[in-house]
């Protein structure tokens, strides 16, 4: 029978050693996470994400410097822009939860966004007609192919 002195004592860890450990797992699944989230952000999507619309690829396809002119002019101050966008949110949860509920007032509020958004729309599109129009014949016919490659691509292209 073996007693209790027989048995070998267990030292205990040292603490530089367990924070070394820690480290070394956390820094592994910072890597793991880094790798995964690589792999799902440049894999093909193709197959997940719907073609973007004409319109996304004329915006896309316009140089570096018309695209920021007409990100400016479309969302002037980013901080009012993204305000404005929660205040609609919040306007419509608020005629949703009124009791009792008036579906004549949902609609007059969604119809009053509508609005703003085609009237934001219809001042970007005449931004962007006015790009095109001061383009060179030659810019325009490179602008139009490169645009007729991406839509025959499906539209997709990586910035």
């Amino acid at each position: 029978m073996s007693t209790e002195q027989d048995k070998p004592q267990k030292t205990p860890m040292r603490p530089w050693l367990r924070v070394v450990l820690i480290g070394s797992l956390t820094a592994n699944l910072l890597v793991v996470g880094l790798v995964i989230g690589a792999a799902w952000r440049f894999r093909d999507h193709d197959g997940m994400r719907p073609t973007p619309s004409v319109g996304a690829i004329m915006y896309r396809e316009l140089s570096r410097a018309d695209r920021n002119e007409l990100r400016q002019h479309a969302w002037g101050d980013r901080g009012k822009f993204k305000q404005k966008r929660l205040e609609d949110g919040l306007a419509v949860t608020q005629v949703l939860r009124q009791v009792p509920f008036d579906p004549d007032a949902l609609s007059e509020l969604l119809r009053a966004q509508v609005h703003r958004r085609e009237t934001f729309q219809a001042g970007i599109q005449e931004k962007w007609i006015n790009r095109v129009a001061k383009m060179s014949d030659e810019e325009r016919q490179d602008y139009a192919d490169r645009l007729e490659t991406r839509m025959k691509k499906g539209g997709h292209k990586r910035h």
